[in-house]
This record gives structure tokens, sequence and C-alpha cells, in this order.
């Protein structure tokens, strides 16, 4: 007898599996965002009127990618507690 769609509907399992599911969405979303399209793919430069020099927005760059790869960290924990494994009853 499968009881995957029963199990999955409703119920600790399908709260966890939910949880886990949220946890990996909202990391791979901060990654996607704000580290590959954020940092790594950021079109354009500075303009000029700006008179920002070029080592400034490279020390920015690299004060960005830092912060948010700790954040990065966060999220994988996050990810890991989601994943630990409970006890359940069906």
């Amino acid at each position: 007898m499968n009881l995957t769609a029963d199990v999955l509907s409703a119920g600790a399992i399908a709260d966890q599996v939910n949880a886990v599911f949220k946890a990996v969405v909202e990391k791979n979303k901060y990654y996607h965002d704000k580290l590959f399209r954020g940092i790594a793919l950021a079109q354009g430069g500075v303009p000029d009127w700006l008179e920002i020099p070029a080592a400034e927005v490279e020390a920015k760059k690299q004060a960005a990618i830092k912060a948010r790869t700790e954040k990065m960290v966060e999220l994988d924990a996050a990810v890991h507690k989601a994943l630990e494994l409970k006890p359940h009853q069906f």
C-alpha cells in the first residue's frame, strides 16, 4: 500500500517536508538574487559623474560578496535544521 499521497497531504511529515522545501527555496532565491544576479551578473558600471574610484567600487563589491556569503551560511543552517529527523507516528 502506497501511503505517500496521504502522508504528504497533511500532518507532521507534510509539515516537515514543506519546511525543508521552504528553507531550500529561500536559500536558492537569496543566492540567485543577491549573489549570482546581484553581484556576478550585475550589468553596467558606476557613472563617471559620481566620481567613485574603481578601487572603491571593487572594495564595496568584495564587502558585499563577503556579507552575502555569510548570510548563505545562515540559510544553509536553516535547511539542515529543517532536515533533522523527527519521530512521527501515522
